[in-house]
């Protein structure tokens, strides 16, 4: 053994040295795996059309999306979401939520974004909560 590690081991056990003091500088490792991402379309939702706007991909094998927070609103009205869900032959876990919305057909030029208070989306999976990031896109006027 290294003589300053013996050192700092006889100080902790006499109580010189508080033992929680070595615990602060220790390395916690590498951060944890990221486990869902969430994923939008390049283009905008149009007026009066569906606009698929919003892909939660599961990234673990350990565990099923659940409790998805994913309802939108524009103009101050909540679209519930339409849920597609899939899934990769051989997994019992759903791999792939992708949520969409009627956008109404007088939403031309305003602003669409996800309705609950921090208007992000929330899911849990594996006994982890996560958000994405705050979304919005401006409606297209249909032509």
């Amino acid at each position: 053994m290294h003589r300053g590690v013996v050192a700092a081991v006889m100080l902790t056990l006499a109580g010189a040295i508080p033992a929680g003091l070595y615990l602060g500088t220790a390395s916690a490792g590498p951060p944890p795996p990221v486990l869902v991402n969430f994923t939008i379309p390049h283009h905008p939702p149009t007026a009066g059309r569906s606009f698929a706007g919003l892909a939660i991909v599961n990234e673990s094998n350990a565990g099923t999306l659940g409790s998805i927070e994913r309802d939108a609103e524009v103009a101050g009205r909540v679209l519930r979401a339409r849920e597609q869900i899939f899934f990769t032959p051989g997994h019992t876990s759903n791999q792939v939520v992708v949520c969409s919305w009627r956008i109404p057909a007088g939403a031309g030029g305003k602003t669409l974004r996800l309705a609950n208070g921090d208007h992000r989306a929330h899911v849990d999976v594996a006994d982890s909560h996560y958000g994405s990031p705050e979304f919005s896109w401006r409606v297209k006027r249909t032509a």
